[in-house]
């Protein structure tokens, strides 16, 4: 099964056409290294590097019409490394534990930060 992984925020879309990227640049200037949705699409994780790392999660509603909007009070802190970000997030975003689809891709990043 394919895993649709957004890039959800604030991706400036003209750079890239491919909606379904894992990585790119966000309209803030951070290199995005991994999208992670919510199973039910409606919530977001990305993880990102910007001379340091760090994650920022997201939210949309049905009325938001695809925009996403940032979550004030989650993410925020600088790390060392993707690894140490991605644990943070682990502990923070409860459905990244919880949501099955989303729970296997954070899993399968994971195994690639901590090699």
């Amino acid at each position: 099964m394919s895993v649709l992984r957004p890039i959800c925020g604030g991706l400036d879309r003209s750079r890239s056409t491919d909606q379904n990227q894992v990585m790119g640049k966000s309209r803030h200037g951070w290199t995005i290294l991994r999208s992670i949705p919510s199973d039910d699409g409606l919530r977001c994780v990305d993880f990102f590097e910007h001379g340091d790392y760090g994650f920022a999660v997201f939210r949309t509603d049905p009325e938001d019409e695809g925009m996403w909007t940032l979550m004030p009070n989650q993410g925020g802190r600088a790390f060392s490394t993707a690894a140490e970000a991605a644990h943070a997030a682990e502990e923070q975003v409860r459905w990244l534990r919880t949501d099955h689809v989303a729970t296997q891709a954070f899993h399968d990043w994971m195994a690639t930060v901590e090699a």
